[in-house]
């Protein structure tokens, strides 16, 4: 962020202290000062060395806490500074919390877009609403966390632990979930378009009502996880162990399942099309199960 011009004469030169340069910055209370007084005061810029004191007294004030962090900047050292600093609604834009521990912490509509949470510990902490769009969490932990309606957006997942995460409506569009662990994790009316979901594991994980579509769920665990009504069109389930999973209703139209593992998967009311893709050993199974609901429609009824 650029420093804030600051008046002088021939006669006055600019202290090259690096502390008063961080107190003339743009989002501290000195340089707010000095930029409305020589914004709005002419005889301002001609005050010369009379100067210094004030200078010098406004360096050593302490920073804005409301700034400390925000858009990018230094953030709290401390939990308690950062989680103050969070609820305060501080945006922590782009942060380096790279290893944070937030365990447990009530950090609800919380400002992280971009944030590097990298190993980073959120284990039951509450991220209601929270915006965590494009964040870096790979390897962090959010084992029973609270992020309903939370904004994962092309967050990166990779490998994160997510057992019995809540994150219920939320949107996940083309969010990489690759080898995370989503051990009974409810993800029921989650967005999860475009996702990337390769060898993720989603035993008895709840994604009802939930959108798949185009997902790339290839070689994912979905054992004994529901399904139900959730909307698979187009969506990529090579070698996927859905053995004992509930699909009663989902939508699975244009879904690819070469190699899945459908032993012992409920599919009442499933709809498929032309276009989907059985296991081989299934195709003529699920068409004699299946009646014709509209033209290359069809619904497994039996």
């Amino acid at each position: 962020m650029p420093s804030v011009p600051v008046p002088r004469d021939r006669n006055w030169s600019r202290p090259r202290d690096r502390r008063w340069r961080i107190a003339m910055r743009a989002d501290t209370p000195a340089g707010q000062v000095v930029a409305a007084l020589a914004r709005d005061t002419p005889a301002f810029r001609d005050c010369g060395p009379q100067l210094d004191g004030l200078l010098a007294a406004l360096a050593r004030t302490a920073p804005d806490p409301g700034v400390a962090g925000s858009r990018g900047g230094v953030p709290p050292k401390t939990r308690a500074e950062l989680v103050r600093a969070i609820q305060a609604g501080v945006d922590l834009l782009g942060a380096d919390l790279t290893g944070v521990d937030l365990a447990d912490a009530v950090l609800d509509r919380a400002h992280l877009a971009r944030a590097r949470l990298t190993r980073a510990d959120l284990s039951r902490a509450q991220l209601v609403g929270a915006d965590l769009t494009r964040a870096d969490l790979y390897r962090a932990r959010l084992d029973d966390a609270d992020l309903r309606a939370a904004r994962l957006a092309h967050a990166d997942c990779n490998q994160a632990r997510m057992r019995k995460t809540i994150l219920s409506g939320s949107d996940m569009v083309r969010a990489n979930l690759m080898q995370a662990d989503l051990f009974q994790a409810v993800l029921g009316h989650a967005d999860l378009t475009r996702a990337l979901l390769w060898k993720t594991d989603l035993l008895s994980a709840d994604l009802s009502h939930a959108v798949l579509h185009k997902a790339k769920i290839v070689g994912a665990r979905l054992t004994f996880a529901r399904l139900v009504e959730a909307d698979l069109t187009d969506a990529t389930l090579r070698a996927a162990k859905l053995n004992s999973a509930d699909l009663t209703g989902a939508d699975l139209r244009g879904a690819r399942l070469w190699l899945a593992d459908l032993d012992g998967t409920r599919l009442d009311g499933a709809t498929w099309s032309s276009g989907t893709r059985w296991p081989r050993k299934m195709t003529e199974q699920i068409r004699a199960r299946s009646d014709e609901v509209a033209p290359k429609v069809y619904e497994v009824v039996r």
